[in-house]
């Protein structure tokens, strides 16, 4: 498989998790390669991975930002290389 699509595979998995409570995003995000879960003084999730490329960067995302407590369902389509969200 092409990377490019395997990374696709990645996301569309990542963009489908149900999105009522960040529980379960960080639960996900752990599990990938390299992966440390560590947890805020105040006791809040975080996962962690360091980069090996020489140009890596550092994406922060909050898992609860707008969708904790919601029952939320998403539907993502892809069309032309662009992700956008589907009208239910």
């Amino acid at each position: 498989m092409k990377e490019i699509e395997q990374c696709q595979k990645v996301l569309e998995h990542f963009l489908n998790i149900p999105i009522n409570c960040p529980d379960q995003i960080i639960k996900e995000f752990s599990l990938l390669d390299h992966a440390e879960l560590g947890y805020s003084e105040k006791g809040h999730p975080f996962v962690y991975i360091e980069g090996s490329r020489r140009n890596k960067l550092l994406l922060v995302a909050h898992a609860d930002t707008v969708w904790q407590g919601q029952d939320v369902n998403q539907n993502i389509g892809f069309k032309d290389g662009v992700y956008f969200p589907k009208m239910v």
